[in-house]
């Protein structure tokens, strides 16, 4: 089984490097990949906790994914006067991208890494921006996967750890 794990995880981790190279470069995501990251952190969650924490972290990180979204929208929208948060600040991509990454974090901890994720993809595109003197846009997409990439290579196993014991008890066991 172990086997079978480190297969998946580095299978995964190839496509999240796939993301952060056509993200970087053409500024795009494309479907294959978000399938890919979405169905190996599925499987790698299933082989390593249940289908109940599945379900529920693809619930709960999607509800947050769309009401972190939605907010911004509004916000854009009333306070701002531009209909456009989708298309001109936030890309879709992005927005697909986050729920594909809905599997692979416990709910627990996907505000936490979101707000990493989301403050590494503003100061490293910062940085970037003052060392080739011209950005285009942040490409967020590519960030969170090189973000994910860190997190799974460090922790061992993808996302496990964050389905430890302090994660949320959904059994009502133990």
């Amino acid at each position: 089984m172990i086997i079978v794990s480190l297969c998946i995880n580095a299978a995964l981790i190839l496509v999240l490097l796939s993301v952060v190279v056509t993200d970087f470069r053409g500024r795009y995501v494309v479907v294959s990949q978000l399938l890919g990251v979405f169905v190996l952190g599925g499987i790698s969650i299933l082989i390593n906790g249940s289908f109940d924490q599945l379900s529920l972290a693809v619930i709960q990180n999607c509800f947050v994914s769309l009401l972190l979204v939605g907010l911004c929208g509004l916000y854009f929208r009333f306070v701002k006067g531009d209909s456009q948060f989708l298309d001109k600040y936030f890309g879709r991509g992005d927005l697909y991208f986050l729920l594909a990454l809905s599997p692979l974090i416990a709910p627990a901890y996907f505000i936490p890494f979101m707000i990493c994720g989301l403050l590494i993809a503003l100061f490293g595109s910062m940085l970037l921006s003052v060392i080739y003197d011209r950005q285009n846009g942040i490409p967020l997409a590519g960030w969170l996967a090189g973000f994910a990439i860190i997190v799974t290579t460090i922790s061992g196993e993808t996302w496990q750890w964050l389905f430890s014991e302090y994660s949320i008890n959904i059994s009502g066991h133990g």
